[in-house]
């Protein structure tokens, strides 16, 4: 049996690494999702930009870094994982659909991280992805 090298999330163009993470309507439409909450935004083009990104990032807030860091892995981990569900299940979900389980796991990841500083931008982050205060540990 043939492989088809389509990409199965767009059906648009040849599948490779970088159609996949950076090119593909479908990845791009959940990163932007993701991204308008994010603090800093990360620039998805390229992996050369992101390894950039990431070296800048470490220079800022060490819990809005490493937020935004969980928020790539958890957008590759499911893309990729949506890609196989397609390939080997036959069947997908929605972007929007795959939005909420990303937003969820990041939640849960974050969540059960204690004694982030307490600022207040990291206390707006928190408020705006509704991560319980815990993270910031006792007072």
């Amino acid at each position: 049996m043939a492989m088809n090298d389509q990409c199965v999330l767009c059906s648009a163009s040849v599948e490779n690494h970088e159609h996949l993470v950076f090119q593909c309507p479908f990845s791009s439409q959940l990163w932007k999702a993701l991204q308008k909450d994010l603090r800093p935004q990360c620039p998805v083009t390229s992996l050369p930009q992101i390894m950039d990104w990431m070296i800048q990032v470490d220079r800022g807030s060490l819990f809005s870094c490493l937020f935004s860091k969980v928020a790539l892995a958890a957008l590759l981990y499911h893309v990729w994982g949506e890609r196989n569900s397609r390939i080997f299940k036959g069947y997908g979900i929605t972007v929007q659909q795959l939005e909420i389980k990303v937003r969820t796991d990041i939640r849960a990841c974050v969540s059960s991280w204690r004694r982030i500083k307490r600022s207040s931008p990291n206390i707006a982050l928190c408020s705006w992805w509704n991560i319980p205060f815990r993270v910031f540990g006792s007072l």
